[in-house]
């Protein structure tokens, strides 16, 4: 079969250069530019435009195709974004798909859920389900179908069922962990999430990727306080923040069963809490606490190792920490500080500008990234809130959505196809 060259335009399954079967079979080929924001002021009165539907011919091929780009403009209209939680809320998750935000309350006993709206990142009205006593952090596995939560006082994780197409949560179905059970992650593949203890424990529960029920916990030493847990986008290594000790454990991990071995401690800040890891798995971040610091660490990609730290200064106690899909952000919520520091990071090395700083509600604790990297949501738990801010994709700036005025979003999608 004869080939025709693209010339005009890249995209994720077609680069430049590359070429297309001339029948078109691999096409319609789509082209997501994003969402466009303006901004008025309150008390104007605006009408939201009906979707844009043009029509461009923007040439013909060595094939004799004729190739048009189909420009989908869809508006909507937001006027603030401030959403009421159960009592206490601290971390927040958002599910692969994007439709669905979870956020779990401390001391209301629940998760709530919301329904999404992927184009303008609003929220509905929440829905909550009971968790254990002192719910903690929440995952999603990367398949979408289920929810997890570790449970403080009640040394549980709660595994919920999660419905793919509307995000609603079956009831819970609890599994023992140790006592004060605080972190929580599930490797990429699904098969394997780790729970952390206050006891000085690291639990290791075997997944059914089918229907996401746990097997009974097999525990691995870590240090004095063990408090957040990540695996390696490679399921290589786990890597547990041990907050007492102000260290960070490594761990060699079987990629088929999920073992664990081989730990190896590095300085950490003092009072270290939350880690996360970059997506190309290059870079490690650690958020200190008592230090108002944040290091990061070179990461070996080959055996999982990890440089000397390096500090960078953040707001005051800062606790969760999380990094944008493409790697160009760094986020560190200081809970005493009311702010959410970002810091652009080198894709590269990993290393940090100067941090810049956002206003927060009262003591923002949780923070979560879309996927598209166009919106943040950060938890406040004494104002019982989530808000919702926008993110610049190109900067990594974040703007904090107003309680007057509006802002209308014009999400463009291109399309080709053969005329």
């Amino acid at each position: 079969m004869s080939t025709c060259i693209l010339t005009g335009f890249a995209k994720k399954k077609h680069k430049v250069g590359t070429s297309y079967a001339c029948n078109g079979s691999d096409l319609p080929i789509t082209q997501d530019l994003g969402t466009s924001i303006f901004q008025g002021p309150s008390g104007t009165i605006l009408t939201v435009p009906a979707t844009e539907i043009t029509y461009t011919i923007i040439g013909s091929t060595p094939c004799g195709d004729t190739i048009r780009r189909i420009s989908t403009k869809t508006y909507s209209l937001l006027t603030g974004a401030t959403y009421a939680t159960g009592n206490t809320p601290i971390y927040t998750a958002i599910s692969p798909d994007g439709i669905s935000v979870y956020v779990t309350n401390q001391a209301g006993l629940s998760i709530s859920m919301y329904s999404r709206n992927t184009a303008n990142g609003t929220l509905s009205a929440k829905t909550d389900y009971a968790t254990g006593t002192s719910p903690n952090k929440v995952v999603i596995s990367a398949d979408g179908k289920s929810v997890y939560v570790a449970n403080q006082i009640s040394a549980t994780v709660s595994m919920y069922a999660r419905n793919i197409v509307t995000g609603t949560l079956s009831a819970k179905t609890d599994y023992a962990t140790a006592a004060n059970s605080l972190g929580l992650a599930i490797s990429a593949d699904g098969n394997s999430v780790y729970a952390t203890s206050a006891t000085g424990v690291v639990s290791m529960y075997a997944r059914n990727t089918t229907d996401g029920t746990l097997s009974a916990k097999v525990d691995y030493a870590a240090g004095t306080t063990p408090y957040g847990v990540v695996v390696s986008p490679n399921g290589a290594n786990v890597y547990v923040v041990n907050s007492a000790a102000n260290t960070v454990s490594k761990y060699t991990r079987d990629i088929n069963t999920g073992v664990l071995s081989g730990k190896t401690d590095y300085a950490t800040g003092t009072g270290s809490t939350n880690i996360s890891i970059s997506v190309d798995g290059k870079s490690i971040y650690v958020t200190n606490h008592t230090a108002n610091t944040i290091s990061m660490y070179a990461r070996s990609t080959i055996d999982g190792t990890l440089s000397t730290k390096t500090d960078y200064a953040t707001g005051l106690a800062p606790y969760d920490v999380t990094i944008s899909q493409d790697g160009t952000s760094v986020y560190a919520i200081n809970v005493s500080g009311n702010t959410v520091s970002m810091f652009s990071r080198n894709t590269v090395d990993g290393t940090l500008s100067t941090k810049t700083d956002y206003a927060t509600s009262t003591s923002a604790w949780g923070i979560a990234l879309s996927s598209l990297g166009d919106f943040a949501y950060i938890t406040s738990l004494v104002d019982n809130t989530i808000m919702l801010y926008l993110r610049n994709s190109a900067n990594g700036v974040l703007t904090k959505m107003p309680t007057s005025g509006y802002y209308l979003f014009m999400h463009e999608v291109l399309t080709y196809d053969l005329v």
